[in-house]
């Protein structure tokens, strides 16, 4: 694992990306790479690096309803990578495009500017939004007071939305060539309740040898054994106060991510417990149950 000299490195080489950025024509409302990252990989036969750039947005808009001030929020870091040796990066660029539902990112950027532009509260008002700088003070609507025609409008019960989008590179293993990505998003419809924030994690685990996104059939030979050790096991159980849906399991997530000799699966807010529970991720040690994997996934858990 090399999370610590990840770390380190987006640290010493923030001054990098700086000077990049103010030698280029951005627009002051365009993004910014606010980070140049450099990830080894290296191993005895071959060097594999990584190089990421890291772009931030963040855009506030006001709806058109003049009764009160309602606002949305839009917010994406989205860290990506643009240069590799050793490994095609065209093909690690297209995997981490299908992750955030895209057909292909060419422009990191222009994705990032786009998104933070585009993104709308789904909460059924039809109103308008505009792209404004800060937040106003509410203003003083007691002169409609005694106006029947806006009654139902002081009825309205809504609240200021949000939504925000990250890409970010989680792990890397240069033993078995693997590299972790995860996409977190949160949507805040605004009607006061938890219902309304949807939030979730997906997660992408590459193989930089093969160049391939390595799928969970890669990893698992028997799927109903995975799931009975999912539930003997069901590491990290204990941080949630549910879990009554997982009795009922009969296929496993194919969002999941590796962290030594545990695969995780990380569920969906709902899928198995109760929304207090927000997106319940548990795991198994394979170690204890090598069987259930096939030739490759023995391999990704050095499993003889």
């Amino acid at each position: 694992m090399v999370k610590n000299i990840f770390t380190y490195l987006s640290i010493i080489l923030l001054v990098s990306c700086s000077n990049q950025v103010s030698t280029t024509s951005i627009n002051e409302n365009d993004s910014l790479c606010v980070a140049d990252t450099i990830v080894t990989l290296g191993d005895d036969k071959q060097d594999f690096s990584i190089e990421f750039k890291t772009y931030q947005k963040q855009t506030l808009l006001k709806a058109d309803y003049e009764r009160k001030n309602i606002y949305h929020e839009n917010s994406i870091t989205l860290q990506w990578p643009v240069k590799a040796q050793g490994f095609n990066l065209d093909s690690l660029q297209h995997a981490l495009s299908e992750l955030m539902s895209e057909g292909n990112i060419e422009d990191p950027q222009v994705f990032v500017d786009e998104w933070a532009k585009g993104m709308w509260a789904e909460h059924g008002w039809g109103w308008n939004y505009e792209i404004v700088d800060s937040r106003e003070e509410e203003a003083n609507n007691d002169e409609n007071d005694d106006d029947d025609e806006n009654d139902d409008d002081d009825d309205i019960v809504q609240y200021d939305t949000d939504a925000s989008l990250e890409l970010t590179c989680i792990d890397s293993d240069s033993i078995n060539h693997l590299i972790t990505f995860m996409k977190s998003y949160s949507y805040n419809n605004g009607c006061g309740l938890g219902s309304c924030i949807y939030f979730g994690f997906d997660h992408l685990v590459y193989d930089y040898v093969n160049c391939k996104k390595v799928e969970l059939s890669d990893i698992i030979a028997n799927e109903k054994e995975a799931i009975n050790q999912l539930k003997k096991q069901c590491i990290n159980s204990d941080q949630y106060s549910g879990l009554e849906g997982l009795k009922e399991l009969t296929e496993l997530p194919t969002n999941f991510r590796i962290s030594d000799n545990v695969i995780f699966f990380q569920f969906e807010k709902y899928e198995i417990s109760y929304g207090a529970d927000g997106c319940p991720e548990l795991g198994f040690d394979v170690s204890k149950c090598p069987n259930l994997l096939t030739d490759y996934g023995k391999q990704v858990f050095r499993i003889k």
